[in-house]
């Protein structure tokens, strides 16, 4: 499960870039897909009997993903389930997120207590057709794109789309109600690489006592953003989303 990230540079570059986007009080960690070695929980193993190789090799790297993370962060080391709608079941008291592209697998996690909901995605830094652009951007994101694309060396939307993916990814395990993309704005700072986020009047999200935060890391190969929504410290007497409970 020990991954060599001298003996792999892009593995090294991939996961250095994600751990200067983490908000303060998370972790990141990193592993190869096809070389990562070591068993999963029988409990975990089990999830996926019936899948292809591919979803096997990807969940199994997922898992001791997780697990090199969990047990950094001081924790013990526990079976990493499948929740109601496919996303990870984190030990309690932990939030946390999985991501692959390929060959490549993440994983972010830190304490309920500092963060009610966290994503993170990892998706190749490539174009994106025009027809895939509408199906993910509103009409000002578009524009707002077009504006910067030609400055950046790099798809702007490819951008939008990854952060997406990871307000999904943070959102949901709170909201529990599925969303598209055109329920969230993003408003990218491409200079400070950061990710101003707007919602939608969809009801489930005034359940929302605090506003996601988002940042991205781009490299030659792979864009990677996480998302994260800070839990309120205070007690406001009834338990909403977002306050620490």
């Amino acid at each position: 499960m020990i991954a060599n990230y001298n003996a792999d540079p892009l593995l090294s570059e991939v996961l250095n870039a994600t751990k200067a986007i983490v908000p303060d009080g998370c972790i990141a960690e990193a592993l190869r897909v096809s070389t990562c070695k070591g068993s999963i929980f029988s409990e975990e193993a089990v999830l996926v009997d019936g899948a292809v190789a591919k979803r096997k090799s990807e969940f199994k790297a997922g898992r001791l993903c997780a697990h090199k993370a969990l047990a950094r962060y001081g924790c013990s080391v526990e079976p990493v389930l499948i929740a109601e709608r496919g996303q990870p079941a984190w030990p309690k008291g932990i939030v946390g997120s999985i991501t692959h592209d390929r060959d490549l697998c993440l994983t972010v996690l830190g304490s309920k207590n500092e963060k009610c909901g966290i994503g993170i995605d990892i998706t190749e830094n490539a174009g994106l057709d025009r027809d895939v652009v509408t199906l993910i951007c509103n009409t000002r994101e578009i524009q707002d794109a077009g504006r910067n694309g030609s400055s950046l060396g790099y798809d702007p939307f490819r951008v939008v789309f990854s952060v997406k993916e990871s307000i999904y990814k943070c959102l949901f395990p709170l909201v529990k109600e599925i969303f598209d993309f055109h329920d969230v704005e993003v408003d990218i700072d491409y200079v400070r690489c950061r990710a101003n986020i707007e919602l939608t009047d969809r009801p489930f999200f005034d359940r929302l006592d605090t506003r996601p935060q988002g940042r991205f890391a781009v490299l030659n190969g792979h864009v990677i953003s996480v998302v994260w929504m800070d839990s309120l410290q205070e007690d406001h007497g009834n338990a909403r989303i977002g306050e620490n409970a």
